[in-house]
């Protein structure tokens, strides 16, 4: 149905964080909800914060779309259901396979066929640390229906944003989520960015906790169970009415492999152990 590049302009903004609590809290029109794949070529973090396996994930997606196409069935094929009932297509945690992964998939994503599916593609950080330089992931910015993104509250943070969306590919609609303490307000932000959606989404440490897979802190009387949660399921209203809308039903979620975590030692073990992805495709 869609593809939504999610980014910030400096990394720690909560870009993973809100990405997982869209794939998870966010239903979308038709009842769906949407696929998250972790594009970072600096790595992902779902495999380790749950002990998931290697398999399936970014490195078979990668395989697979480049003998085929990358299309619903191959997303969904590669994708865990979370515990949180996010579906995620998981990255390996280290660099060089995940950056190996993408590298392959990058001439994929202009002529991506996600007629079922709303993909959220984690980018991360979008510029560069040069200062200067073009933003970073082109194909996929170019590709996708909207772009989202994920800044904090100062003035610094939103003037970077700032600079990032001027610099985003003409024609795509751009959202900005701000997430914690702000002194402004979501016009004021919308007018000095030059966005046409704005939502400010206090942060709790109870959502991030869940999110990451960690024991919650103990809830303190009167305060709400999961404000931010509760923020992002009112944003992806926000959200859907920037996407085109629905063609087709969405394939039945039982399509999807089940997460089953993995015994920690085996996963840190694992994590010091894998070999970056060849040009053509193998390990």
């Amino acid at each position: 149905m869609a593809l939504i590049a999610v980014g910030s302009a400096k990394g720690g903004a909560g870009v993973s964080t809100l990405c997982l609590a869209l794939a998870a809290a966010w239903q979308l029109p038709d009842g769906s909800r949407p696929v998250l794949v972790e594009a970072d070529p600096r790595g992902g973090d779902v495999q380790l914060n749950f002990e998931l396996g290697a398999e399936p994930g970014l490195v078979q997606l990668a395989a697979a779309a480049r003998r085929t196409d990358l299309e619903s069935r191959v997303l969904r094929a590669c994708a865990y259901r979370m515990p949180e009932g996010a579906t995620v297509v998981t990255a390996p945690t280290g660099a060089d396979r995940a950056a190996a992964s993408l590298e392959l998939l990058e001439p994929l994503w202009r002529e991506a066929e996600f007629d079922d599916v709303t993909v959220l593609a984690d980018l991360g950080r979008l510029l560069p640390t040069g200062a200067g330089e073009q933003l970073l992931y082109r194909e996929v910015l170019e590709a996708a229906d909207l772009v989202l993104l994920v800044s904090r509250g100062s003035t610094a943070a939103l003037t970077r944003t700032r600079e990032v969306a001027t610099r985003l590919p003409s024609g795509r609609p751009v959202a900005v989520a701000v997430v914690g303490t702000t002194g402004y307000g979501q016009a004021e932000i919308a007018a000095a960015l030059e966005v046409p959606c704005v939502a400010l989404l206090a942060h709790d440490e109870r959502s991030a906790a869940s999110l990451r897979g960690d024991r919650e802190p103990r809830r303190r009387r009167g305060e709400p169970a999961y404000p931010f949660l509760g923020g992002v399921k009112e944003f992806g209203d926000q959200l859907a009415a920037l996407l085109p809308a629905p063609a087709v039903p969405a394939v039945p979620e039982r399509a999807v492999a089940r997460a089953r975590r993995a015994p920690l030692v085996d996963v840190i073990r694992r994590a010091g152990d894998w070999t970056p992805v060849d040009a053509g495709g193998n390990e």
